[in-house]
């Protein structure tokens, strides 16, 4: 299996961002797949183990919203991070996952 592993539920509408962005999302054994609704939207992000979990204590898609990107490392961040719509969640060396408003630097 991929990251994700196996899927676990049906594809299905996700809860409205803050911004009211709508979009939809599939739950799997190791995250969530997610795909925004709308013109342009060809992209599907994966957010998986403690980064799903740290967007679902955020309150997931009606908290920090979809996700912008894929987890990767950041040249400017200097750590491995995962960009969402109201947040940028990264991690200090596989650390607690942290949190920055995305003034996207």
């Amino acid at each position: 299996p991929s990251l994700l592993g196996y899927p676990i539920a049906d594809d299905k509408s996700a809860d409205l961002s803050p911004d009211g962005v709508s979009g939809r999302q599939q739950q799997f054994t190791n995250g969530t797949m997610y795909e925004v609704d709308g013109f342009l939207s060809d992209k599907v992000y994966i957010v998986y183990g403690k980064w799903d979990d740290k967007h679902n204590d955020l309150g997931g898609t009606n908290g920090i919203g979809f996700p912008q990107s894929d987890v990767g490392y950041s040249i400017t961040y200097g750590d491995t991070i995962q960009k969402f719509e109201k947040k940028i969640c990264f991690d200090f060396y596989f650390g607690n996952a942290g949190l920055e408003n995305p003034a996207y630097r």
